[in-house]
């Protein structure tokens, strides 16, 4: 009886043994498959993360070369008015054709009167600013107005319609090269035509524009001080003399006009109503002897 029961137990410590050990067994391979799993999930993870920082990198970086990219160069219309008032308009005149001309610039226009001149000059852009703090060492400024027009838009959008119509020239120049019947032909000439003028016409409005960008235009108004310019001078005796007998000889030659006018529209004028006078009222009286007849019998 004790060893059956001595058996009984033994099979179930082995049984429990055994039991254990397989479930060890199964917690030691379910730990290496999560063990696998998380290096395989986390090797997908950072994959992912890594393709993303791919292409995140793909994009442009606030650091990166093209974010840094400055924009075009600003181009602009610079314009100012001036008024100055000088001790003396002729050395002023000079001073101002030689600082023009030491600049490299040119005067548009020049108007000189009794005690003010208007001068409209043309300045390299690059020099306009100290060109016009050296016309502000010449006289008292009275006026100054310095004004800068933003073009930069205006500028490449004739550079770039410029260039899209050469491309499209160039094009209709291959067409034309193969062009199938007279119909094509004409349609294919007026378009290349109808370009051309529209290039020339681009072309134009972008060389004035190139050069006021490249020169700056200054209005300068120079100015005598008040009164100086009115000041009234005796001429000299010999000077008196001249404009005497400059007066006598306009007085001639307009009284020789007078004279001629009479000849040539009074005298025919007067013998025409002494005609009239004579055919109508005088000795002949033709009015006078009609009104007679009208009138009553015996008068």
């Amino acid at each position: 009886m004790k060893r059956i029961v001595y058996g009984l137990c033994l099979v179930i410590l082995l049984v429990s043994a055994c039991g254990r050990s397989r479930d060890e067994a199964a917690l030691a391979a379910n730990e290496r498959v999560a063990a696998t799993s998380g290096a395989v999930f986390g090797a997908e993870v950072d994959s992912s993360v890594s393709m993303k920082g791919e292409q995140a990198g793909d994009l442009p970086a606030p650091s990166a070369p093209e974010a840094a990219q400055l924009p075009p160069e600003r181009l602009q219309v610079r314009n100012a008015n001036m008024s100055v008032e000088v001790a003396n308009l002729a050395k002023i005149e000079d001073a101002i054709h030689e600082e023009v001309r030491l600049v490299g610039g040119y005067i548009a226009s020049a108007r000189i009167f009794e005690s003010t001149g208007l001068f409209v000059c043309k300045i390299p852009q690059e020099k306009f600013d100290g060109f016009i703090e050296k016309i502000e060492t010449m006289g008292a400024v009275k006026n100054k107005e310095i004004s800068a027009e933003d073009v930069t838009n205006q500028f490449y959008d004739l550079e770039n319609r410029i260039k899209n119509r050469r491309i499209l020239l160039e094009r209709y120049r291959s067409y034309l090269a193969r062009a199938a019947t007279t119909n094509d032909l004409i349609n294919i000439e007026h378009t290349i035509n109808n370009l051309m003028t529209e290039i020339d016409s681009l072309e134009g409005s972008m060389k004035n524009l190139s050069n006021q960008i490249s020169y700056s235009t200054l209005t300068l108004s120079v100015q005598l001080p008040p009164g100086q310019g009115s000041v009234f001078t005796l001429p000299s005796f010999i000077g008196g003399l001249r404009g005497a007998g400059e007066f006598f000889l306009i007085f001639l030659y307009y009284l020789v006009i007078v004279f001629l006018y009479i000849l040539a529209i009074g005298i025919p004028l007067l013998l025409l109503a002494g005609l009239v006078y004579f055919v109508g009222f005088g000795r002949i009286g033709l009015i006078l002897k009609f009104f007679r007849a009208l009138g009553p019998k015996g008068k």
